[in-house]
């Protein structure tokens, strides 16, 4: 039975995104350019290894790597079915104990070799001081860690405490597949305790009802912009950016005159995004419509609002930005290597998160680079994206394994400043240094451009909630592809809702 609901998952599978610049085999990918299927054989994102970037899993993670992603209805099938089984099929175990007395707990997380390193460290700890736990812990390539997990999670046999995106909760807890959090293993006695904890507002998606379902966030992330000021310089333009966001009819401009072309061969573009992946699509495309007032989906109704004239006023700007202002070119933007080419001077703006600076300064350790908050349509509201990775428990493992794995997950959570000093991941667990430091002012200190985050957080939103996010999430970036490719707005938003809603 596991075989074939294996076999149904992977015909259910579908492009998908990954939240940073990240490593990946060879996989299907898009055409980013004319919103094509899959071309069997490309690269997922980001830079090839080699070229001075670390394998990373984040959007780019959100360079994000372009994997495939689970459709609603292949999890249904897979997750939804093999739950139904449990009636008259016995789930198996996540993982066997060793003795009565001891537990064994399976941790699963995505392939980025310093969060590997430190989850190592962390475990070896952990276990010392806890004799009676013991942890497997395994750790997947970025393009093929949600397949695997949803297939586990099917059979009944997934793993006691994982990774997973905050845009997988809404198809998790339709499938009862979240243990909600032990507050007791925290130290707390209830929902407010526990979110007091934490940064406001950043596990949000992670609360439904009475209940918290995630132990805290591996890497907690907001979009900022991020730019050369000697590029600026050199364009007769000043030379930093304000404090408060630029609008972004002035980003347009200047990012037209930022770029360059020799011997009519274009040589850097102005600004880029990862243009092919389809998380990231929602993540750039989204805050800016909030800023018109408009959103991407009705959460209520249940459907796409891609007609709307706030998205259709943000793609035709977005086609803009390639045509009229001749900031971004087609035949130049490289898939998952935005980051490795902004480190490279060969872009001279780009939109990420507070993981991007160890990534460029791995790439080229003499790149001068500023960060300024997301920009904001003239008139708008100020607001930009965020997005989390956290740890859950498994439902399906018994009582004593969801205890156990509540406590690990709060041991793993209290360690921001290691997370943060050896892999960059900013967290939202409140805390201090040894030397009784705000972990966000040390963050700063050892970061200068998280200064700029820091703001931003309080302007960030979550992408929308929905059960069917990557089929609206592929819709979208399809829709942005055509458009950068000089396609009629209004016809292509029409299809983009059709393929949607079908």
């Amino acid at each position: 039975m596991a075989g074939r609901l294996d076999e149904q998952l992977l015909r259910a599978t579908v492009r998908r995104h990954v939240a940073r610049p990240a490593l990946a085999p060879a996989a299907d990918v898009a055409d980013p350019w004319r919103g094509d299927e899959p071309v069997r054989g490309s690269r997922s994102l980001p830079p090839a290894p080699g070229k001075g970037v670390r394998a990373v899993a984040r959007p780019q993670h959100p360079s994000n790597p372009l994997t495939k992603t689970t459709t609603r209805r292949g999890f249904v099938r897979t997750v939804g079915l093999g739950a139904a089984l449990g009636a008259v099929t016995p789930l198996l175990q996540a993982c066997g104990s060793g003795s009565s007395d001891e537990v064994t707990l399976t941790y699963w997380t995505h392939q980025y070799d310093p969060a590997i390193a430190v989850n190592k460290r962390l475990i070896k700890e952990y276990q010392k001081k806890n004799p009676g736990v013991r942890i497997t812990y395994d750790y997947v390539p970025h393009a093929n860690y949600e397949q695997k997990l949803f297939t586990a999670l099917a059979g009944g046999s997934g793993p006691d405490v994982f990774w997973a995106g905050d845009w997988l909760v809404p198809q998790f807890l339709e499938n009862n597949v979240l243990a909600p959090v032990d507050y007791a293993a925290y130290g707390v006695e209830s929902k407010d305790e526990f979110l007091a904890l934490f940064e406001p507002g950043s596990l949000d998606p992670y609360v439904k009802g009475d209940e918290v379902f995630t132990g805290g966030l591996s890497e907690y992330e907001v979009f900022s912009l991020f730019y050369h000021p000697q590029h600026l310089a050199e364009a007769g333009l000043p030379e930093t950016l304000p404090d408060e966001p630029v609008t972004w009819e002035k980003l347009a401009q200047y990012a037209g005159k930022m770029a360059k072309t020799k011997g009519g061969k274009r040589v850097r573009d102005g600004i880029e995004w990862e243009v092919n992946n389809n998380v990231w699509s929602v993540l750039i495309i989204e805050p800016m419509v909030r800023q018109l007032g408009g959103e991407l989906f009705d959460e209520k109704a249940g459907k796409p609002l891609f007609t709307s004239p706030e998205v259709t006023e943000v793609l035709q700007f977005l086609q803009d930005l390639g045509g009229k202002h001749q900031a971004i070119d087609p035949g130049f933007y490289t898939p998952n290597s935005v980051t490795q080419f902004f480190a490279e001077e060969r872009v001279s703006m780009n939109i990420a998160g507070p993981y991007q600076p160890s990534l460029i300064e791995d790439t080229n350790p003499k790149a001068e680079y500023q960060a300024a908050p997301l920009p904001v349509f003239s008139g708008g509201d100020r607001t930009t994206t965020m997005y989390s990775w956290a740890w859950f428990v498994n439902a399906q493992a018994d009582e004593g394994k969801q205890r156990a794995a509540w406590e690990f997950v709060e041991f793993l959570t209290s360690q921001g400043k290691l997370w943060w000093d050896e892999v960059r991941y900013p967290q939202a667990r409140k805390g201090k240094t040894k030397g009784g430091e705000d972990i966000n002012e040390y963050r700063k200190k050892t970061s200068p451009s998280y200064a700029v985050a820091l703001a931003d957080y309080e302007y960030g939103r979550y992408q929308f909630r929905s059960t069917d996010y990557y089929k609206i999430a592929s819709a979208l970036q399809r829709a942005q592809s055509r458009v950068l490719q000089g396609q009629d707005v209004a016809a292509v938003l029409q299809k983009a809702q059709r393929e949607a809603e079908s």
